[in-house]
């Protein structure tokens, strides 16, 4: 006599039960795997897998998952349980409504400060400070292609690689200058010391 498995339903496969209530039980889909793992994700419990004798009641269906066409109530290949009583930390939240999107308004460019160029004069490349209709509110907006901007990436990641070689190279020449500057006394005093002798 099966019973259902869904959290807080007592209906069970009893001939007085099925009758008053229009009752029908039906196996887990064992044999389809995504209906299978979407029925145990509605009936959400924790760790369970079903078994072969695991069934749901029909209260847990919409009217419209059933195939009521031959003798036997039968579950449409698509229906998946929907209907539960969970307690109130079980159920879903309601999605609540988005507000639309604010609309801008456009700007007059009177007063507006440009924003601050940040690469060198000398680099190859240049911001973009030509822009055309609604890419003059947006400083970061561009009309260039991805592999034009692919191109001047990659030239300016190499420029920066050739400035941190060259910065390099400075900082080990001061090294070697200082410390040749700090030795120096130091050799000018033990050549004085043989001179005495």
């Amino acid at each position: 006599m099966p019973s259902c498995t869904a959290y807080g339903c007592t209906n069970r496969d009893e001939r007085g039960q099925r009758r008053e209530k229009g009752l029908t039980f039906h196996r887990f889909p064992n044999c389809d795997k995504e209906r299978l793992r979407r029925w145990v994700v509605n009936i959400r419990r924790v760790n369970w897998t079903p078994t072969a004798r695991s069934h749901l009641c029909s209260a847990h269906f919409t009217e419209d998952c059933f195939d009521r066409t031959g003798q036997t109530v039968r579950l449409r290949p698509s229906a998946t349980p929907t209907i539960f009583a969970f307690p109130e930390h079980l159920q879903k939240s309601a999605p609540t409504a988005r507000k639309p999107p604010m609309t801008r308004q456009p700007t007059e460019d009177k007063g507006k400060i440009p924003p601050p160029s940040c690469s060198h004069p000398d680099s190859p490349v240049q911001p973009n400070t030509k822009h055309s209709g609604s890419h003059q509110e947006h400083t970061y907006a561009t009309i260039e292609s991805p592999r034009k901007l692919k191109r001047k990436l990659d030239a300016t990641v190499e420029q920066l690689q050739k400035c941190r070689k060259k910065l390099k190279i400075e900082q080990q020449k001061s090294r070697r200058l200082k410390h040749h500057q700090a030795s120096l006394p130091h050799a000018w005093k033990q050549r004085n010391v043989l001179n005495d002798y």
